[in-house]
């Protein structure tokens, strides 16, 4: 599955993971690129020119899609949500840094993919967890472009997993 990998499963958990796309990698290099380009080219001094690479570093580390994991914990009762940019990961390279979000696995009331208008056209599409207190989380911070029907198996297999009631 290209929306996230599955990285263990056995029947008490299952553990999936999702890293920053090509085309996500590809915006970062072409940011570089015009930063680099900008400083490289430019008749403005020095100063300017590193403030021109570094700025363009900053916006492409920003702009730049977040690693995230999700882990179905049965033995437990739990779903665990884990989010970190490279941002995150260069300035903290030495402990676990970003965002983690721990949710009742009983709570859960249903998985539905959801679509969403993407800043290039087109659509993306992501699964939302529904709890039954009314509150909603999503899986992954950033949607499958264009490719429904991956995101529609895997929330199938979600399910599948979540009602396999041998754990």
């Amino acid at each position: 599955m290209a929306y996230m990998h599955v990285i263990r499963q056995t029947m008490h958990e299952l553990h999936l993971a999702r890293s920053p796309t090509a085309r996500s990698w590809a915006m970062f290099a072409a940011l570089v690129a015009v930063g680099v380009g900008a400083a490289w080219y430019t008749t403005d001094g020095w100063c300017w020119g590193l403030m021109y690479s570094n700025g363009s570093l900053y916006i492409a580390i920003q702009t730049l899609e977040s690693w995230e994991e999700v882990i179905f914990d049965k033995a437990r009762g739990r779903v665990t949500l884990k989010t970190s940019d490279l941002f995150c990961k260069l300035c903290s390279h030495l402990r676990k840094v970003g965002k983690t979000v721990v949710l009742d696995q009983s709570g859960i009331s249903t998985l539905i993919v959801t679509e969403t208008a993407t800043y290039f056209g087109g659509k993306g599409y992501y699964i939302v967890l529904y709890l039954e207190d009314g509150v909603s989380y999503p899986l992954t911070n950033y949607a499958l472009l264009g490719k429904k029907s991956e995101v529609e198996d895997l929330r199938r297999y979600l399910m599948e997993f979540l009602t396999n009631r041998s754990a």
